[in-house]
């Protein structure tokens, strides 16, 4: 047996001994969350949205996560990224004036825009916890709202 021969043989032989490769895993997405806001009155300022993780948190101390997003065409979109599965609720201001305060009248009703998940705020002046608040299993999960003057 010639020498190129008995070593092609030999290979062969042996190849499914050799550590095959492993089929890649299938990507996972990427922890995102987007929360999109339609119906802004006008492009001005930005929308500045905030993640709440707790009930007891909710609209009153700080947000677990903040965002903030350019307006175009009466359109935001707040991107969160990196979260760890939960529950929880978005609040969001059309900060008309870009001054990262909700501006409110004499009597405190808001002057700008506001927006919750699932559209909670809808004739309230605080939306409540329950009605706002999603799950969020981690992955890709994409949130639209309202904007409510």
């Amino acid at each position: 047996m010639n020498l190129p021969l008995h070593a092609a043989l030999l290979a062969w032989t042996l190849a499914p001994l050799a550590p095959q490769p492993t089929p890649a895993t299938p990507a996972r997405s990427p922890d995102v969350l987007t929360f999109s806001v339609h119906d802004l009155r006008n492009d001005r300022g930005a929308l500045r949205c905030g993640l709440y993780a707790d009930a007891d948190n909710w609209l009153e101390g700080d947000p677990e996560a903040g965002a903030k997003a350019s307006i175009h065409d009466g359109e935001a979109t707040c991107v969160f990224r990196d979260l760890r599965p939960g529950v929880y609720a978005i609040a969001a201001l059309h900060d008309e004036d870009d001054d990262g305060e909700m501006d409110k009248n004499l009597i405190g009703i808001p002057e700008e825009g506001h927006s919750t998940s699932n559209n909670a705020q809808e004739g309230e002046l605080k939306p409540d916890w329950d009605d706002a608040r999603f799950d969020y299993a981690g992955g890709a999960l994409h949130l639209r709202a309202r904007m409510e003057y």
